[in-house]
Order: structure tokens, then sequence, then C-alpha cells
């Protein structure tokens, strides 16, 4: 997927990603225009970890890895099981707080120091 790199995180570049990918995040619910906000400041970290609550058909994948290719990204959901080129997906019950809660808490990823 050939699509140019900005400089930062602006709505029209993440509405191209989210739309190449085929991610209901820009194709329906319009997050295109808020993550600009959050994600921008994330652009430098080099060991960035990514949770994603609901694995659906597997579209925010390359979204993610689009956007933030060293990154790895969890996901979680109650239907899949599955490990790839810089995701897993975790089997976990996604409408109980306790079970997302403990997964998150059992990713074994690097957490950046507090400030």
């Amino acid at each position: 997927m050939a699509i140019p790199k900005r400089s930062r995180f602006d709505q029209p570049h993440l509405q191209q990603v989210g739309n190449a990918c085929c991610t209901d995040k820009t194709t329906h619910h319009g997050y295109d225009r808020f993550y600009p906000l959050f994600l921008d400041p994330l652009r430098g970290f080099k060991k960035l970890g990514i949770v994603e609550i609901g694995y659906g058909k597997g579209e925010s994948i390359p979204f993610w890895k689009t956007l933030f290719p060293q990154a790895h990204l969890y996901c979680l959901d109650r239907d899949v099981c599955l490990t790839g080129d810089g995701f897993e997906v975790l089997k976990v019950d996604q409408s109980d707080p306790g079970a997302v809660e403990a997964a998150i808490a059992s990713i074994a990823h690097p957490r950046p120091p507090h400030r």
C-alpha cells in the first residue's frame, strides 16, 4: 500500500490511511477527526505498544501498522486468538472489564518510564 508519509498526523492523512485499509475508524466512525490530537505526540516513540479493543475482520491492524510501523499491536477480542508480524490478538471477553484489565496487565511490552 503506497501511502505518502507526512510529518504530522493530520485528518486528511489519517482518513486516507483508514480508507485504504478499509477500517471503520474512518469509513464509519470518523475517528480521523479526533486522532490527530492524540496520535501526533506518539510519533517519536520507538517501542510503542498499542492496545485495540475488538479485532473485527482485522482492518485496524494495517491501519495502525501503517501509522506506526515499529509499534507492536495488541488486539483484544472474544472470538479470535492470532499472532502475526508485529501484532497479537488475545482472546478476551471485551464486555468483562476485569478480563480486559487482566489482559492488559499480562502484556509484557516494555513500558515507558514515569515522568
